[in-house]
């Protein structure tokens, strides 16, 4: 069972880590000490991992990572530095360098987290299991042959980290293969009797760039145990990711226990990637993309769309996740919380929220339409919800309009009749371009009356093929006020009349067939 101890004196990512790690490692033992004396204390009980809180005094960091060095068992835990949404880091490189194992920044990713995680908890194991049998006891009571040498070489041949030994040539300046296990061999495709006396330069050209021979320099030097951090290593015959720890094992001998972290880094890169186009989506589109816990008492994500249409900060919402019901008229919240209150005790689906109406900061009144969507995790648990919510309040304007528009042309008969539509039509949405149409032959909207810029104009046309006018014969109704040649590259007359929004409705027969728009 993982142990796992957070460091943290407010409670900024601490919460985020607690879940993520619960999700990753069911029934892990997770530990908060409040006090820095009980922090201190954490080392004691030798947890599997330790998170610290770049909230933390600075001061107070470097002792508790001196406390950790001075002892054996603690020094082998690892320690990952979380930093904070807008915090910079204080320490020294000294600690960075020789203390700090991992750092995770906000906003945190579950792909990162784990790779993470279970990369140091795997090499602190292989680390603690090599220096327990080659403690100095075990020396002493075995001597240098025999038994020793045997749980020794069982160790170094099969445990599934990858470990070199290294002596160094010409005063530090390289260093040459002592020993190579069999993990090691895997990961670097080569045979431990093809490098075992070879310089390291020679086997790996671009150990230079990647910085460890100087790391096995201040190891031999000062005999205090480094992590030289996941690292990216390339040369002509292999490319990858590696994570080392370096200790001195004699004056004239340091081991490197390392891991191959390239499929962790490749999925996280491709998860980063993935999450970059999905805010680039999210900060892109006008309605507003929220996620939250199952509970609404926590926001994880939520678009920039928000400060737009709420007229409130994306910050003051993840301080405050119940803040964005405050500006929602008297009377609609009652109807609004029954039907949040009754999701909560129901098995959810697809979430149809009644339409509701907020004051605006600047005291404007918006109708907004949210809809949400479960999301569950692997064991079938809701994990998260997902959903957008929609400025509305023009769609329901040109409802108004429609129905004004109607009641003012009842009277009127013939081509007067649709000339006088577009006419009101126009006036009413304050729009550059009005038109009726009809469909002819499924493929062409012609104009039966059109104006544009307060002007009827001749004839009209054309296609009807991924254009906004399909989109409503499809679904009956279709409204995007922004964005709109961006949302339609292909359709030519958009461009050339160069028409940036759009709202529009199905015109049907009396058997309900859609004979054209309006």
């Amino acid at each position: 069972m993982n142990s796992f101890f957070i460091l943290d004196d407010k409670e900024g990512l601490a919460p985020e880590i607690r879940g993520l790690l619960n999700e990753l490692f069911p029934g892990c033992v997770i530990k908060q000490p409040l006090s820095q004396g009980n922090m201190i204390d954490a080392l004691n009980e030798i947890p599997d991992l330790i998170f610290v809180s770049s909230s933390l005094e600075a001061g107070f960091i470097a002792r508790f990572l001196e406390k950790r060095r001075s002892e054996e068992q603690a020094g082998l835990i690892p320690v990952v530095l979380l930093l904070e949404k807008g915090d910079h880091i204080t320490l020294p490189d000294e600690y960075l360098r020789r203390d700090i194992d991992g750092i995770l920044t906000w906003p945190l990713n579950k792909q990162g987290v784990e790779s993470t995680v279970r990369s140091m908890v795997r090499l602190s194991r292989a680390e603690s299991e090599l220096k327990r049998k080659l403690s100095h006891k075990e020396r002493h009571e075995y001597g240098e042959s025999g038994k020793i040498l045997e749980r020794y070489q069982g160790i170094f041949e099969n445990t599934v980290n990858a470990i070199a030994i290294y002596r160094p040539l010409d005063s530090g300046k390289d260093f040459e293969y002592v020993d190579f296990n069999r993990a090691a061999e895997k990961i670097e495709k080569v045979k431990k009797d093809d490098i075992i006396g070879k310089r390291i330069t020679e086997v790996f050209p671009g150990v230079a760039e990647f910085g460890l021979r100087e790391v096995f320099r201040r190891v031999l030097k000062t005999g205090i145990s480094e992590r030289h951090l996941v690292k990216h290593y390339k040369d002509s015959r292999i490319v990858g990711w590696r994570e080392n720890c370096v200790h001195r094992l004699s004056p004239d001998e340091v081991a490197a226990i390392y891991t191959d972290e390239t499929k962790h880094k490749v999925a996280e890169a491709a998860l980063m990637e993935s999450e970059e186009r999905f805010r680039q989506l999210a900060e892109y589109i006008q309605e507003v993309f929220w996620i939250v816990s199952p509970d609404w008492q926590e926001v994880y994500y939520i678009s920039p769309a928000y400060e737009k249409v709420w007229g409130l900060s994306c910050e003051s919402l993840y301080k405050n996740p119940g803040s964005w019901l405050d500006p929602i008229i008297a009377e609609d919240r009652e109807a609004v919380f029954s039907f949040l209150n009754n999701k909560n005790h129901e098995n959810l689906d697809e979430m149809i929220f009644p339409e509701y109406r907020i004051i605006h900061t600047d005291w404007s009144i918006r109708w907004i339409s949210s809809r949400g969507y479960p999301v569950y995790n692997e064991e079938g648990k809701l994990y998260r919800i997902v959903g957008t919510s929609e400025d509305i309040t023009e769609k329901k304007q040109s409802d108004k309009a429609f129905n004004a528009i109607l009641e003012g042309t009842s009277w009127v008969t013939g081509q007067d009749f649709f000339d006088r539509i577009v006419k009101e039509l126009s006036s009413w949405l304050d729009c550059k371009m009005a038109i009726i149409g009809k469909v002819v032959n499924n493929s062409v909207i012609e104009a039966i009356s059109i104006i544009r810029d307060g002007e009827l104009s001749g004839d009209y046309s054309h296609p009807l093929e991924n254009t906004p006018c399909m989109e409503v014969i499809k679904n009956g109704y279709f409204y995007r006020p922004l964005g709109l040649k961006e949302f339609f590259p292909d359709a030519a007359h958009i461009h050339d009349l160069d028409v940036t929004g759009f709202v529009g409705t199905r015109l049907l027969n009396k058997e309900g067939e859609p004979i054209g728009v309006l």
